[in-house]
């Protein structure tokens, strides 16, 4: 009997090590993980090569799909994952794949977005949630990056050099710091708490929107290929924004040229023609949106 018990015991702990061990290999896949509390329907949009798989995080099954290369213009309307929730728990979505390259997840109430582990990843978009910090150090092959609309009090992307396109408004960001972000072509940083931007690195920089932040200083001197810049609704001194035209090159072969100045403490008074001598349409009191 005491035989018989032993065996018992013996095959419990072999079928315990065997199911842990199972699903530590299963915990091991996942590349990425979201925390939510969506209610109804929700849809995840993924590209890149193979297939993934999304485990929504509330019992049901899983869904698996095979991927579609995308690019980050078209992300928004590449293979999507749908599914209806029947309530607003909070729940972790999981989501397992070999080369997911894209990931579109934006408006679905996120406090939390995990992508440390998807070195792949090209494209995130995951606007319009409630993140309060993404971590990006890994993700060293991000292209485009939109973040925008979220609480973020904080954001590093000295680890993305790879990035050409950052959009980050509407957060609560005290600071940005673009220095190793030297393939960056587009960066829209407006309505958030910055004091100082520095884009001296950025040599190929075409579009800088920084409206209603708290900037009294912005350094352009390196960014040689810009062709919009607004900078409206800051704490720019007519000295720093005569400073900030002197800086101004734009040897690029565009068309497009304007900076939009409005509601500075300077705006009156500093000397645009700086600027509109080198081929700058300078406004003053325009609204740009």
């Amino acid at each position: 009997m005491k035989k018989q018990y032993s065996y018992f015991i013996a095959v419990g702990i072999f079928m315990s090590t065997i199911f842990t061990s199972c699903e530590k290999e299963k915990d091991e896949d996942i590349v990425m993980t979201m925390t939510t509390s969506a209610s109804g329907e929700v849809s995840i949009s993924l590209a890149g090569t193979g297939f993934a798989t999304i485990d929504w995080g509330d019992g049901s099954s899983s869904d698996t799909k095979e991927l579609l290369e995308n690019t980050a213009a078209t992300l928004y309307s590449s293979l999507k994952f749908e599914h209806n929730y029947s309530d607003a728990n909070t729940r972790t979505i999981k989501i397992y794949g070999d080369n997911i390259t894209g990931l579109y997840c934006s408006a679905l109430q996120l406090t939390n977005l995990d992508v440390s582990r998807n070195t792949a990843l090209k494209w995130l978009r995951c606007q319009i949630n409630q993140l309060t910090r993404l971590d990006l150090r890994n993700n060293k092959a991000l292209i485009l990056l939109e973040c925008y609309l979220n609480q973020l009090t904080s954001l590093d992307v000295s680890k993305n050099a790879a990035l050409t396109y950052l959009s980050c408004s509407h957060n609560q960001l005290t600071k940005l710091d673009v220095s190793n972000n030297n393939a960056l072509t587009y960066l829209v940083c407006s309505n958030n708490h910055l004091t100082s931007l520095d884009m001296s690195y950025n040599s190929v920089l075409t579009t800088l929107l920084c409206k209603d932040n708290k900037l009294t200083s912005l350094d352009m001197s390196g960014s040689v290929m810009l062709t919009l810049l607004d900078c409206q609704t800051n704490q720019l001194s007519a000295v720093a924004l005569d400073a900030l035209f002197g800086t101004l090159h734009c040897i690029g072969m565009v068309e497009v040229k304007a900076i939009f100045i409005r509601d500075n403490s300077g705006a009156d008074h500093c000397d645009p023609s700086i600027a509109m001598d080198k081929g700058w349409m300078v406004d003053i009191t325009t609204i740009w949106e």
